[in-house]
């Protein structure tokens, strides 16, 4: 059956946005304070502007009767797209790391992009990404799907197959995501983009301890964390500590236990040539923060610049402005 909306009509410019939906008060003052900073974080560090709707863009009863996930079928028909031709969707519970990589650079402009769902291939994962086709065609059936919490598309090619999916399915288990992920399957060109950019959380720690190490290894290794399925506030506020204090997040991390000096002063110089005026300050500093934070330093800076054989041929100036960066 088809629905009808009200479409909205501009200038179409080529710009890309990033374009989120928080719609209730209770919804968006969540969505303000936890995840917000981040997506704003991203916007300007890729200097994007972030859209974020705060209302039904189909504000018919049609509309308002279905989960609002459904609105974002729609983003190419809200005013506020009015201009951009690519955009961004990121759900509203999914938390963007300071160090995040751009997607759009990995989807050219004829291309749609998104992540698979089934990411670590569980078996029950890959049953119940399969059941999400029930309400699709028979024919063409994926192998797999898409979570469509994250995607890319763009106005030309995606905006006439997202307004047909809004208005050729009705309400069914996780909205939107099962009919999307099969016509975007089905429209090729697609570029499956790498898990980091979806990283859906309760996957991870289906096949991963929690813990304080594997949250740090989680903010460190991606770029966009989903916290589908219900949010842990205790993980999310310690993704959110880790990341906006790495330092202090890879400081717990014990790489060796009971360092001696020597140790210490070794794996310092695999990084950066010790001169005879630097070995004060090092000493000073083990006396300061101790043996084995000075040693989780050096191992921090390791880990993060990957200089371990070919350090002593950089300049002491540039791997210091490196560093500085990184910390």
């Amino acid at each position: 059956m088809q629905h009808q909306y009200t479409k909205c009509s501009g200038m179409r410019k080529s710009k890309e946005a990033l374009i989120t939906i928080a719609i209730g008060s209770d919804y968006l003052d969540f969505y303000n304070k936890f995840f917000r900073e981040s997506h704003e974080r991203f916007a300007r560090k890729t200097k994007r502007k972030l859209i974020v709707i705060t209302d039904y863009i189909d504000g018919s009863n049609y509309g308002k009767q279905r989960h609002p996930a459904w609105q974002k079928l729609l983003i190419f028909q809200s005013q506020e797209t009015e201009g951009f031709d690519k955009l961004c969707w990121i759900d509203a519970d999914i938390y963007i790391t300071s160090h995040s990589a751009d997607p759009f650079l990995n989807v050219n402009n004829n291309s749609w992009g998104a992540v698979q769902n089934n990411i670590y291939n569980l078996e029950a994962i890959a049953k119940r990404g399969a059941d999400l086709y029930s309400f699709c065609p028979d024919t063409n059936k994926p192998e797999y799907i898409l979570n469509t919490g994250f995607f890319i598309v763009n106005r030309k090619n995606h905006a006439q197959l997202l307004e047909s999916v809004y208005s050729s399915y009705d309400e069914q288990p996780c909205y939107e995501n099962g009919p999307l992920s099969y016509h975007l399957l089905n429209s090729p060109p697609g570029v499956e983009l790498d898990k980091s950019f979806n990283l859906l959380l309760p996957y991870y720690f289906t096949v991963h301890e929690t813990n304080d190490d594997t949250i740090i290894d989680l903010v460190k290794k991606n770029n966009f964390i989903h916290f589908c399925g219900g949010i842990n506030k205790d993980i999310l506020d310690k993704v959110i500590f880790f990341d906006k204090n790495k330092f202090q997040a890879f400081m717990k991390k014990v790489t060796l236990s009971l360092p001696t000096k020597s140790h210490v002063l070794a794996k310092f110089n695999s990084i950066i040539p010790i001169k005879p005026i630097m070995k004060p300050f090092i000493m000073l500093m083990m006396k300061l923060i101790g043996k084995q934070k000075s040693l989780n330093l050096v191992q921090y800076l390791i880990d993060q610049t990957g200089y371990i054989n070919n350090a002593t041929k950089q300049s002491i100036a540039i791997r210091a402005s490196e560093h500085d960066k990184l910390i």
